[in-house]
């Protein structure tokens, strides 16, 4: 299975699967109304996917779950969004910090953005459990929450 979120991957970015269509429909016919909260999680490309909803249908999802994934260049974004972006420090596909992996932004300056956007302060919770470390930010002027979980070690896998 792939999804066609942009920069790489798989028979449905080959076929220009339209992924975003496909969601909202599946999104609509689940929960007609929105009537209960609905999430989106996403690994590698299927967070590009998430970020690419969080893009282009803004509001569609309750709450986001990116792990180890960058928005594509041209997905920045604008709108308040509750947001839990998970990391390993040695992933060399997608960085943790500038400078230590192939794609871009590294997710210290994604997390970072996304605060601005949500309007967060720079009071954060940092919880360790075990080999994560989980940073939040839950005093956002829009009402959204971040989190930032990292792994010590996991590399992209």
């Amino acid at each position: 299975m792939s999804w066609n979120a942009g920069g790489c991957c798989g028979a449905a970015a080959q076929r220009n699967v339209d992924d975003v269509a496909f969601i909202k429909s599946l999104v609509a016919a689940v929960d007609p109304g929105h009537r209960h909260p609905i999430y989106v999680v996403g690994y590698s490309n299927g967070g590009r996917l998430a970020y690419k909803l969080a893009c282009s249908a803004p509001g569609l999802f309750d709450g986001t779950a990116v792990v180890k994934a960058d928005p594509d260049p041209g997905c920045v974004v604008s709108r308040p969004l509750t947001i839990l972006q998970i990391a390993a420090l040695d992933d060399a596909a997608v960085p943790y910090a500038p400078d230590k992996g192939r794609e871009s932004p590294p997710a210290t300056v994604q997390v970072a953005a996304l605060r601005a956007v949500d309007g967060c302060s720079g009071s954060s919770a940092a919880t360790p459990h075990s080999a994560m470390t989980l940073t939040t930010w839950a005093d956002c002027s829009s009402g959204a929450r971040v989190g930032f979980a990292v792994w010590n070690t996991g590399g992209h896998g």
